[in-house]
């Protein structure tokens, strides 16, 4: 009894164990990526129970960021590999009574980590219409010359098997410890408990509460750990490691980041580039925020050694780089007629007669209106009056009044007038 406890405990810890040949680390930007690539008989729940139990979800791709990314590390992961074409489970899955939404980016499926506001998709083709069926999602990488990296997405069943990456988010990275003379660095990472290096993995950073054990050639042994301090991440413990008074600046620059300089007394010395301050372990170079003290009177953007202000729409830097003023946008005469400039941008208007249409000033025409009681000609930005034969202009200039032609005697016996007009008559008996 006591022997088949054994043999099932032994047989546990192998299952719980991570085996480094079939899975491959990638730590880069702000996370770190899991590849199970050779384990093709694991089913999504499966893929995502393993990623979850770690700390992590199945990887995900909202933007086109994201998708670079992504495809940046599988070209790591992959290389080397005979195989020309994977796939693998990415965290996108339709949920049972969920329908598949054709004029959506996601067609209706959701990620399992719960991210929200993706703008990014690559179906492969039109997921199968379903409201009944749970459908997950695997995405097929090729490294075939005439169709590189398409990661491209495919409609499954969650019960099909086939390979799956995790993604690790951290809230920030420690860089990769450097050795000041021959050893080895060993790191013990929170999402699984597998021992890794940069024999074993891709490494450019290193996760928040990893903990890192040096074994250097000299028998001497050192443990750090990354975590957060004064706003920065770094170890815990000072470098350099296994220093060397024979070794000094010729190893690995003396396991510093920038500059190294051998002392007198031995050991080394580093220093930093311009820009850069030596973090906390004495070796590792870190940008210094000069946006920290809020140098600008709007907006503040760190460069690689330095910084630049930057102001909001309508605005343009003064001489000393750091203050806005205003544009006077009307100085390049943007407007048909008039320009009015404001505080941070213009206005334009239109002279009388004419209106905005489309930003530009059109002519209105003031004939469509009837403002005439009789006749109308419509110009430029105006318009004017006028009336018919037997008619005259009155002082408003619109409306017409009648002409009384028998003022001027134009009869020889009797004249009457009428609207727009006259008559003549004779007496009685001519």
């Amino acid at each position: 009894m006591v022997l088949l406890l054994l043999l099932l405990q032994s047989f546990l810890w192998r299952l719980n164990r991570v085996d480094l040949q079939t899975v491959k680390t990638v730590c880069t930007g702000s996370a770190c990526y899991t590849s199970h690539l050779q384990n093709k008989n694991t089913t999504f729940q499966g893929a995502q129970k393993y990623c979850k139990d770690n700390g992590g979800n199945l990887v995900t791709l909202k933007t086109n960021e994201e998708a670079s990314e992504i495809q940046s590390v599988l070209s790591r992961i992959t290389e080397g590999h005979l195989d020309h074409n994977f796939e693998m489970w990415i965290g996108l899955k339709l949920e049972k009574g969920h329908c598949v939404l054709t004029d959506e980016v996601l067609k209706g499926y959701t990620w399992v980590s719960g991210a929200v506001d993706s703008q990014y998709s690559n179906w492969q083709q039109e997921p199968q219409g379903t409201c009944t069926e749970e459908r997950c999602v695997a995405m097929h990488y090729t490294l075939h010359p005439s169709q590189p990296n398409r990661l491209e997405w495919i409609d499954r069943s969650c019960r099909d098997e086939t390979g799956y990456v995790c993604k690790f988010n951290f809230k920030g990275m420690c860089k990769v410890l450097r050795l000041a003379g021959p050893g080895e660095v060993l790191y013990t990472t929170p999402f699984f408990t597998n021992q890794i290096s940069k024999d074993n993995a891709f490494l450019s950073q290193i996760p928040h509460g990893t903990l890192a054990t040096v074994s250097c050639k000299d028998s001497s042994h050192a443990q750090a750990v990354c975590k957060e301090m004064n706003g920065f991440f770094g170890w815990t413990s000072h470098g350099p490691f296994c220093d060397s008074d024979k070794q000094g600046c010729k190893f690995e620059n003396g396991g510093c980041n920038h500059k190294c300089t051998d002392n007198v007394n031995g050991g080394v010395r580093c220093e930093c580039k311009e820009g850069y301050s030596l973090a906390e372990d004495k070796a590792t170079c870190i940008q210094i925020d000069h946006c920290q003290r809020s140098p600008c009177e709007f907006r503040c953007e760190q460069t690689f050694e330095s910084f630049r202000c930057i102001c909001p729409e309508g605005f343009q830097l003064t001489e000393n780089q750091r203050n806005c003023s205003d544009i006077d946008e009307c100085s390049s005469n943007p407007c048909d007629h008039l320009c009015i400039n404001k505080h941070g941008n213009f206005s334009c208007i239109c002279r009388n007669g004419f209106e905005m249409v489309d930003g530009r000033c059109q002519d209105i025409n003031e004939c469509d209106t009837s403002q005439c009681s009789q006749g109308c000609i419509n110009m430029q930005g105006s318009f004017s009056c006028y009336c018919i034969t037997g008619f005259h202009l009155s002082e408003d200039k619109r409306s017409c009044n009648d002409i009384d032609e028998c003022v001027n005697s134009p009869c020889e016996e009797r004249c009457v007038n009428s609207q727009g007009s006259y008559k003549c008559s004779c007496k009685e008996h001519y």
